[in-house]
């Protein structure tokens, strides 16, 4: 009877082992990135690339991910785990996707470049620090830009929204409109026909020409379409 207890702790040992080496192949390698050292890497279609950067409380981090011959999205996690960003723009497998964080807490940053479609074929990019700095006011303004674009993302009628934008009237800007603009595409139709019409009310109180045209655009995609947008 002990021999055959003895052989089960071996074989749940085993299968336990065997899962932790699983694991550890599943799991991307961690490279630090570091200003003015851009890195260029192939990436396979379902393949992931993390990076990592240290930052300090009161810090402004820009990351620019050119893709140059794949799709990408690109997340950025904060030092306890969470999702702060989530970008795959609809440029296709070319030109950039940018990242940025005003950094709340110090510690390491992550930054994870993905192919979501596994069937792509292998592509390279390029993933730099455009700036890593102190944060400046101008850094400080983008930053609420972002999150004020975040808010307006989620909201749940496009009266809500309005209503937020007079209390912020001070970051109603372009950026604010090319955030939305970013956003749009990762939401369903019906959220993001939301999202396109502040867009819309934001480019024309700016006189932002270019962003009057794709969220006119946009809008028109949305009225269309079913589920992700992404796919409409």
């Amino acid at each position: 009877m002990r021999q055959i207890i003895l052989h089960r702790s071996w074989v749940v040992v085993l299968v336990f082992s065997l899962s932790l080496i699983s694991s550890a192949q599943n799991t991307p390698d961690i490279r630090p990135l570091q200003q003015g050292k851009p890195v260029e890497r192939q990436l396979a279609g379902g393949e992931t690339d993390v990076y990592s950067i240290q930052m300090s409380t009161g810090q402004f981090l820009s990351v620019i991910v050119d893709q140059r011959g794949i799709d990408v999205a690109v997340t950025l996690f904060g030092p306890d785990g969470k999702q702060i960003e989530a970008i795959d723009s609809p440029t296709g497998t070319t030109g950039p996707e940018p990242v940025s964080v005003l950094a709340k807490a110090s510690g390491l940053y992550r930054i994870e470049v993905r192919s979501p479609d596994k069937q792509a074929h292998a592509g390279r990019y390029e993933v730099r620090i455009e700036a890593l700095r102190d944060a400046t006011p101008e850094d400080k303004k983008f930053s609420r830009i972002k999150d004020l674009a975040v808010a307006l993302a989620n909201v749940k009628t496009e009266d809500e929204g309005v209503a937020a934008l007079a209390k912020e009237s001070e970051l109603i800007t372009v950026d604010l409109a090319n955030a939305l603009n970013v956003l749009g595409w990762t939401q369903n139709s019906q959220q993001a026909k939301i999202t396109y019409l502040l867009e819309l009310k934001i480019a024309e109180q700016v006189g932002y020409r270019k962003g009057i045209s794709k969220s006119l655009n946009n809008l028109a995609v949305a009225s269309n379409g079913v589920g992700d947008l992404k796919q409409a």
